[in-house]
């Protein structure tokens, strides 16, 4: 249908939304509707005169471009950059002059062919509804607060922002290894440390005993060394430092050791691994509802249709505010 109907992703998005939530009475509202754009017409035109976001807001989680609109053009979404000539503007091929006033009226005139970028999209939002509470995911929770300065630049109230519920699945791989969600999302690498931590923990009590008798070792040697030359104490030193140098080498080779020696295990942590952050994106980034639900109706043994999968599963939620875990 959106293809025969020549829809956007955004037209089709859209037109879901309604379908999923209208019964609801969730109200939609299209930030690309002209006579909206035109209410921000002002916001448009601080960042034409070089007086945007730029001048207030610091770096952060989001590069702070010279201008944060981006001109809708035949060619698609092209961001504003510095032209030529200093307060011109360009977006591809188009070229705007530097104006010494009117880019007021230029704003007025062109909002609908203005798009906010990701800093300008919280003011345009709160420009149009000034919420007193907005839902956001970890993203744009970054982003958000990098804008702060831009809420009061315009007079505008910063809303109180609230981290929208998550459902995470857990691998039993990652349940064996001890994983919980306050041990937050890690990396390929930071994972492999933790995993390799929490089993060299397992042979913690013999390593303390290890180190507990090299510990009298170094004792007895430096009480020897005195009493029979006590002249030695820089070799002896010395001496001591190469062990601690071999020990710490040693403890690594140990840890390459586990890895290879419990290979499979290995293998196995890896993939829990993977299932909770993919090319560094936490599992709600990449993992989407449509597969939660058809594992949640497989697990159920059902047969019933992907739309009827989602009524029960959200009938099963509802009322609960509280983070939803699926454990494969």
């Amino acid at each position: 249908v959106a293809i025969e109907a020549n829809e956007t992703l955004a037209d089709l998005m859209r037109r879901w939304i309604h379908a999923w939530y209208g019964p609801y009475g969730l109200v939609v509202l299209d930030a690309q509707n002209p006579s909206l754009k035109a209410m921000a017409s002002p916001l448009w035109a601080a960042e034409m005169k070089g007086g945007g976001l730029s001048t207030c807001v610091e770096p952060g989680a989001v590069h702070v471009r010279d201008n944060q609109v981006f001109w809708l053009g035949e060619g698609g979404r092209v961001g504003m950059v510095p032209g030529e000539e200093p307060g011109s503007w360009q977006a591809g091929d188009q070229r705007w002059p530097a104006l010494d006033s009117g880019w007021e009226e230029w704003s007025a005139a062109n909002a609908a062919q203005c798009s906010p970028g990701v800093l300008l999209r919280p003011l345009y939002q709160e420009w149009l509804l000034e919420s007193a509470v907005v839902v956001v995911g970890p993203s744009e929770w970054k982003y958000w607060l990098q804008t702060r300065p831009g809420f009061e630049k315009y007079g505008l109230t910063f809303p109180s922002l609230r981290l929208r519920d998550h459902v995470v699945w857990l691998p039993q791989a990652a349940l064996a290894l001890g994983w919980e969600l306050p041990d937050g999302w890690l990396n390929a690498d930071r994972w492999s440390q933790w995993v390799l931590d929490g089993w060299m923990k397992e042979h913690e009590a013999t390593e303390e005993q290890a180190m507990a008798q090299a510990q009298r070792w170094r004792g007895q040697m430096q009480t020897w060394s005195a009493e029979v030359a006590p002249n030695l104490d820089g070799p002896t030193g010395a001496l001591f430092a190469q062990v601690d140098k071999a020990m710490a080498t040693w403890k690594k080779k140990v840890r390459r050791g586990l890895k290879a020696h419990r290979q499979k295990e290995w293998d196995t942590a890896a993939l829990a691994g993977a299932l909770l952050v993919r090319e560094g994106m936490p599992q709600d980034r990449w993992l989407n509802a449509h597969a939660m639900v058809a594992a949640w109706a497989s697990e159920q043994g059902t047969s019933v249709s992907l739309d009827e999968a989602f009524r029960q599963w959200l009938a099963l939620a509802e009322g609960d505010l509280e983070p939803h875990v699926w454990k494969l």
